[in-house]
C-alpha cells in the first residue's frame, strides 16, 4: 500500500488549481496500472473481468469510494471491463485528491481479492462492508472476515454495491 492510500482527500477550496503535467507524472510513478490522459487532466485505469457482474461490482466500488472521498470518478463499464477515471472537475484537471483515490481504490481491490495482479485482472470479487465501513473478505471464498472469524448472525452488514 502506498502512502497515498493511507491519506484522506481534502475538500477543494475556492481557487484550487490543477497540477501540471510534470507534477502529475511524478505522482503517477507511485501508482501501477494508471495512465495519464494526453492533456494531463485525468488518470485512468482499465480493469478486465470474466463476465458482467464483476464489472458492475468494480463500478460500484469505485463509485462508493468517490462518494466517500469526494472526487467522483467517471466509470464506463460493460461485459468484461470497467474503466475508472479520476479528475477534479472543480479544478479543471488533476489534484492530489485524484491520486489519493486511485491509490485507495488499488488498496481496496488488493485487499478484497488476493488474486489481484498488476495487469488489472481480478479472478473473483464479491465484497461486504461492516457498519463502520471496513472492508471484509469475500464470502464466496468461505471466510467472512479477513481474520477468518465468522460474521455474527445479528450484525447488520451491507453489500458495498448497495450503498
Amino acid at each position: 500500500m502506498t502512502d497515498l492510500a493511507k491519506r484522506t482527500c481534502k475538500p477543494c477550496e475556492g481557487g484550487t488549481s490543477a497540477m501540471g503535467r510534470d507534477e502529475a507524472e511524478g505522482m503517477l510513478a507511485g501508482l501501477e496500472g494508471w495512465r495519464l490522459s494526453g492533456d494531463a487532466s485525468s488518470i485512468r485505469r482499465h480493469f478486465e473481468f470474466k463476465g458482467f457482474l464483476k464489472a458492475v461490482e468494480m463500478a460500484n466500488l469505485a463509485a462508493w469510494l468517490g462518494n466517500k472521498q469526494g472526487p467522483h470518478p467517471d466509470i464506463p463499464f460493460g461485459y468484461g471491463y470497467c474503466d475508472v477515471t479520476f479528475t477534479t472537475h472543480a479544478a479543471g484537471g488533476l489534484t492530489e485528491n485524484d491520486f489519493i483515490c486511485a491509490a485507495r481504490l488499488d488498496a481496496l481491490v488488493a485487499f478484497l481479492d488476493e488474486s489481484y495482479v498488476a495487469s488489472g485482472k481480478l479472478a473473483h470479487m464479491h465484497f461486504l462492508l461492516s457498519r463502520d465501513e471496513k472492508p471484509l473478505l469475500s464470502v464466496a471464498r468461505g471466510v467472512a472476515r479477513a481474520d477468518g472469524t465468522p460474521l455474527r448472525p445479528d450484525a447488520l452488514y451491507r453489500i458495498a454495491s448497495m450503498t
